[in-house]
């Protein structure tokens, strides 16, 4: 009977490929391992969906089982220096791993975590990857050769001052990137974290980013072209006086904007954040926002409170 099965998985490998995809990798491994020809006919040639997580040591798995996406996790192996091994790994976090400085050999990985290697200044390689950890690797200048990662964190690389290349990037941490002061070519990505780089003034060119994070950026006078975005964080943009064409933002943060005052067009916001807003006076317009966040706006009248909460879901005060 095991050998009829054998027989039927190996000649159609429709069905055999069908039975594997049923089974989890665990399951799949110890089925072939009951025949060589079941384990050279279908394991090596399935493509197998889950990424499994190895040994360093076993980094070589890779050469025998290509159809496996591995993953390898050294962060904080200190003494790494030589990467030239691990080019076709999946998945592959190399945080804290601070002696490393060639890196040019890792342009096949599909998620690479160098965050915190801060001795890498070269990162022209790396074009290709689709998940790319870059925080902290703050000796790095030249990012215009990254323009096809997916997803980019680049979080306190603050001798970055050119991202003009980088409008394809669907996800883009540029938090704490101080030196950077023009982001027009930014507009189509889709989650933008911009939050502490403050030497921003121009964000008219952002309206289309879903999702917009601008917590910190002082020098921003000017929100009005705003309004198309989903989700979008003010905090502490203090130089912000007119909100009038967020009405139509779906989640909006103006927490600690002190020169806030007319709040009144926002009342089709979902989820509103005004804490410690000191000069708002009326919410009168905001009983329909879903969860509003009052906290510390001291000059609010309480017969206003008692108002809101017969029609605010959430709120906080």
């Amino acid at each position: 009977m095991a050998f009829s099965t054998e027989r039927i998985l190996t000649n159609n490998l429709n069905i055999g490929f069908n039975v594997m995809t049923c089974l989890s990798f665990k399951d799949r491994y110890n089925l072939c391992l009951t025949s060589k020809s079941l384990f050279e006919t279908l394991f090596k040639k399935y493509q197998h969906n889950e990424i499994i997580k190895i040994k360093f040591e076993d980094y070589r798995l890779y050469d025998i089982w290509r159809n496996v996406k591995f993953e390898i996790d050294l962060k904080y192996c200190y003494k790494i220096t030589d990467l030239s091994m691990l080019g076709n790994i999946h998945t592959l976090n190399l945080r804290y791993c601070y002696n490393i400085t060639d890196v040019s050999m890792l342009g096949n990985v599909y998620a690479l975590d160098l965050s915190y290697c801060s001795n890498i200044t070269d990162v022209s390689m790396l074009g290709n990857v689709h998940t790319l950890n870059l925080k902290y690797c703050y000796n790095i200048t030249d990012v215009s050769m990254l323009g096809n990662v997916y997803s980019f964190n680049l979080s306190c690389c603050y001798n970055i001052t050119d991202v003009s290349m980088l409008g394809a990037v669907h996800n883009l941490d540029l938090s704490c990137c101080s030196k950077i002061t023009d982001v027009s070519m930014l507009r189509n990505i889709y989650s933008l974290n911009l939050s502490g780089c403050f030497n921003i003034t121009d964000v008219s060119m952002l309206g289309n980013v879903y999702s917009l994070n601008l917590s910190g950026c002082y020098k921003i006078t000017d929100v009005s072209m705003l309004g198309k975005n989903h989700i979008i964080n003010l905090t502490r943009c203090d130089n912000i006086t007119d909100v009038s064409m967020l009405r139509n933002v779906h989640t909006l943060s103006l927490c600690d904007c002190n020169n806030i005052t007319d709040v009144s067009m926002l009342g089709k916001v979902h989820t509103l954040d005004l804490s410690y807003c000191p000069n708002i006076t009326d919410v009168s317009m905001l009983g329909k926002v879903h969860t509003l966040d009052l906290r510390y706006c001291r000059n609010i009248l309480k017969y206003q409170i008692k108002e809101l909460e017969k029609t605010v879901k959430n709120l906080k005060y």
